[in-house]
């Protein structure tokens, strides 16, 4: 008969080895590192690094700076000048493979080459699939288009919310980025810097950023693409959203012959009506638009007058028949602080801001998302509609009539017919 200890031996040998294993920490293998293509690259051409991840001076070998790369997470490591890291994950700008540039001896060991002037080593992890530049703008993806560069004006931010996940900012693009604000229901997607994504259901008016060529920095997840630059963000707006969409900017005032700017809107609070001002004080509106609806919007006041947040048209004039606006009338409606009224039915009786205490009021406009370009919507009495013509009255007044002519002749004047146009552009008081 076999004794006890015979028969616990085997199983406590194992339980030895099961501890001996299990003591042995995982060993990740190194990372391999060979050179990018011809390994030597022309750097800063058009003063733009080949990477963009400078650590300085200081790295003696490119082993060493590859160690230092890898450890920071990048795919991509660099020498140059002798003694000079850099890391990322792309090639950037027009920099090209140059191999007979990279002649410059390690500083702490001549025996390898460390890059040259305007020349860079450049060695690639694990067979990475990296880009190479020069940038350009990707015109659209997944339903947003209408890429734009805009300033992020730090008193008025653009975008002010984030994308659903965090996106690795050293992995950045444009794909990326747009995912992530559509996932988390946004219209609008932005990326600065090269690697910060940001998101809100904002839109701006479409052809009223600054030039493209201000939004210059390449992606930092991929060469290809641009990605804005300090301060300046690439914007793409999806037009189908299901979310409401705002706008935040400023209304301009254009003569509506010569498309000159007249004025910008303001609250004059003496008398509770719209004035023309300069854009340095311009009053900050902010219109919503319902999901895939231009004609029944409405504008807010950044400010507003006595708890009247929206901005529109007020009747003019206590006449029996002023609530009609109409061709060959002179009757008209002033810009003011108003309610909220429904849109496709005549203005209502309700508080608004005009001081002369005239009841009668619209809250509703339309809008071209295409230029920016708004209108107030005045529906009369027995229901008929025409075109709300703005006009620039004396001292810098607002008034909007159906007929330019008629309301001149009355008042022996000679205003000029004006237009609205809603902008980003200038700064806000606010």
């Amino acid at each position: 008969m076999r004794s006890l200890l015979s028969l616990v031996a085997p199983f406590t040998g194992a339980l030895t080895l099961a501890r001996f294993v299990a003591a042995v920490p995982f060993q990740p293998r190194d990372s391999i590192w060979t050179p990018a293509q011809s390994g030597c690259w022309t750097d800063n051409v058009g003063g733009q690094p080949a990477l963009y991840h400078s650590l300085g001076d200081g790295w003696t070998s490119p082993a060493k700076c590859q160690s230092r790369c890898d450890a920071l997470g990048y795919n991509l490591a660099g020498v140059g000048s002798g003694s000079i890291c850099s890391c990322g994950n792309t090639i950037f700008g027009s920099n090209t493979p140059s191999s007979s540039n990279c002649t410059m001896p390690c500083s702490a060991d001549a025996s390898q080459t460390c890059g040259g002037p305007n020349a860079i080593q450049i060695y690639v992890k694990d067979n990475y699939p990296y880009t190479v530049g020069p940038a350009s703008v990707l015109d659209s993806y997944n339903g947003y288009s209408n890429a734009e560069c805009w300033e992020n004006d730090p008193n008025n931010v653009l975008l002010r919310k984030d994308p659903a996940s965090p996106i690795p900012s050293d992995l950045m693009t444009v794909q990326k980025c747009i995912d992530g604000c559509a996932a988390a229901g946004f219209s609008t997607a932005g990326i600065r810097v090269g690697r910060e994504c940001t998101c809100d259901n904002v839109i701006l008016p479409v052809g009223q950023g600054i030039n493209m060529k201000k939004c210059n920095t390449p992606c930092t997840g991929d060469a290809t693409q641009i990605c804005g630059n300090s301060f300046r963000n690439i914007v793409y707006h999806n037009f189908n959203t299901p979310n409401p969409i705002t706008y935040p900017g400023v209304i301009q005032v254009l003569d509506a012959k010569t498309d000159e700017i007249l004025g910008y809107f303001d609250y004059f609070t003496a008398s509770g009506i719209v004035r023309l001002t300069s854009p340095f004080v311009a009053e900050m509106f902010t219109v919503t638009v319902p999901a895939g609806v231009t004609s029944q919007i409405e504008i807010t006041s950044t400010h507003g007058i006595d708890g009247l947040p929206f901005l529109g048209l007020i009747q003019g004039t206590s006449d029996a028949d002023s609530q009609q606006l109409e061709v060959g009338s002179w009757h008209y409606a002033v810009f003011g602080g108003t309610s909220h009224t429904a849109a496709g039915v005549p203005p209502q009786p309700g508080r608004n801001s005009y001081y002369w205490s005239q009841k009668f009021e619209t809250s509703i406009w339309t809008i071209n998302t295409a230029t920016g370009d708004i209108s107030g919507v005045w529906v009369n009495p027995d229901n008929t509609t025409v075109p709300i013509i703005p006009v620039r009255w004396q001292n810098s007044a607002m008034r909007a009539t159906a007929d330019v002519d008629a309301l001149n002749a009355h008042y022996s004047t000679n205003f000029p017919a004006a237009k609205l146009r809603f902008t980003s552009k200038f700064r806000s008081k606010s």
